[in-house]
């Protein structure tokens, strides 16, 4: 463990983390700082007059570093409880139901469920179009119980039309709940989130 501690400054460091809190009842008057990089250190006095003293340890310096890392928790738990604001919580909400709706499967004219989503649209119109330079006038796509339909090129396109415009519909939907939940205050109370309704 590293520490430096600055004591005119107010400044402790541990391990490159810096922290200022008043710990002048924790120290003796006369020094000036602390360095120890984990085996050795040393103790600068705040008088010329009195030199260097070499450490082994941090000992004296305990209740120092206790309250370092108390107050660091703190710091940390205040941290972590605003970046979860509510308006964290929306986004997060809006991404886990957008995530769960492109993966839904998507029924076609014929009442056959293919699997959603861009790669599932990629995939399937890249089969077509092996099939076209192969100079194939069929081409098998597999649904989403994995069950082969023997479509003709025409018809694998349209399937292959109906997932990626149901991708790319629900793309622009999240996107825009995004742009509207952005556009609210940090501070934005739990009745203004609900009235973005996240819906696909």
């Amino acid at each position: 463990m590293n520490v430096t501690i600055i004591a005119p400054d107010k400044v402790v460091i541990i391990d490159g983390y810096p922290l200022n809190f008043d710990f002048a009842a924790l120290i003796a008057a006369n020094i000036h700082a602390v360095q120890f990089d984990g085996t050795a250190g040393e103790v600068e006095y705040s008088s010329p007059d009195v030199a260097n003293e070499l450490i082994s340890d941090v000992a004296e310096f305990q209740p120092i570093i206790e309250q370092f890392f108390s107050l660091k928790t703190v710091l940390e738990a205040e941290i972590a409880a605003k970046a979860d604001t509510l308006k964290t919580v929306k986004f997060r909400q809006l991404r886990e139901a957008y995530k769960t709706a492109i993966h839904t499967p998507v029924v076609d004219a014929n009442n056959i469920s293919w699997g959603g989503g861009f790669d599932s649209a990629i995939k399937m119109d890249a089969a077509k179009r092996m099939a076209e330079l192969g100079l194939q006038t069929h081409v098998s796509l597999f649904d989403d119980n994995n069950t082969e339909h023997v479509l003709t090129l025409a018809a694998a396109e349209t399937v292959v039309l109906t997932v990626g415009n149901d991708f790319q519909t629900k793309f622009a939907h999240k996107q825009a709940l995004m742009i509207a939940v952005e556009a609210l205050p940090d501070t934005a109370t739990q009745a203004q989130l609900d009235n973005i309704v996240v819906l696909f």
